[in-house]
């Protein structure tokens, strides 16, 4: 059975609807208040703070992004204060937009675990295991929850393999603070019945809750059919899209029936 975990006042797992997350993206802090203010007017449960359009390139001083890092999220707080904060740094070999190494990833990511300014983390599994447990300390430490996250931009791994990465993922942190998180792109149709099948299967025997997403037009049924097969969350835009084939939020609510 599925173990709950707590963004805010926000329950995953359990049982409960699909949750609507939504991205807030922009290259300066000014865009991201812009965009945290939209979801005051749609029915979104969570906002992601996709932190990484605000670093720039690869040599930008640990301080100054810090800093800036930490500006952003109370911008963000002071113009949604209603809504439990996901903070994520998505680096560019997972699709995001900013080239890091894993200590400096490790450091911001522990950062913002301590500063207080966010209800959850998003931690990649792909970066050294060395990375990823000095920031799991930080997050245990600081009493808030992880996304464990991996994406496939260019492909959908077999099956057995999605369903081998999402239970490799439960190992890493205990049910009721983890969520495991999977993005894959389709191919064909049958990647998408893969993925959902994954995720099905895995609902069954995890304990944590799950993120499942086929990425693309191609994938946007998985982003609906979460009570279905598994996922206990869906991603949809206020702003600008952070992934391929995203809905609207208000879509998405719709959709669901919210």
């Amino acid at each position: 059975m599925t173990t709950g975990v707590m963004i805010g006042e926000v329950s995953l797992g359990e049982g409960h609807r699909t949750a609507i997350i939504a991205p807030v993206l922009g290259s300066s802090v000014s865009v991201l208040r812009e965009h945290a203010a939209l979801a005051r007017e749609v029915p979104v449960d969570i906002l992601e703070v996709r932190l990484d359009h605000l670093l720039g390139g690869a040599d930008v001083p640990l301080a100054q992004a810090e800093s800036t890092i930490i500006d952003a999220l109370r911008a963000v707080r002071a113009a949604a204060p209603s809504h439990p904060l996901l903070a994520t740094i998505r680096t560019a070999s997972e699709g995001g937009t900013w080239s890091v190494t894993d200590d400096v990833y490790a450091e911001l990511l522990g950062a913002i675990a301590k500063s207080g300014l966010a209800e959850a983390l998003d931690v990649e599994i792909a970066r050294h295991p060395a990375a990823i447990s000095s920031v799991l300390e930080a997050t245990e430490t600081s009493g808030i929850p992880v996304v464990l996250s991996r994406h496939y931009f260019e492909s959908t791994p077999p099956r057995e393999a999605m369903l081998a990465m999402l239970e490799y993922m439960t190992t890493l942190a205990p049910p009721q603070r983890a969520i495991a998180k999977l993005a894959v792109m389709p191919q064909c149709p049958e990647d998408v019945l893969a993925l959902l099948s994954a995720s099905l299967d895995a609902k069954r025997r995890l304990e944590h809750p799950l993120i499942t997403i086929a990425m693309g037009h191609l994938g946007r049924v998985s982003r609906l059919a979460g009570e279905v097969f598994g996922s206990d969350a869906s991603f949809a835009t206020v702003g600008a899209q952070s992934a391929p084939g995203q809905l609207s939020a208000s879509t998405l609510a719709l959709l669901l029936d919210r």
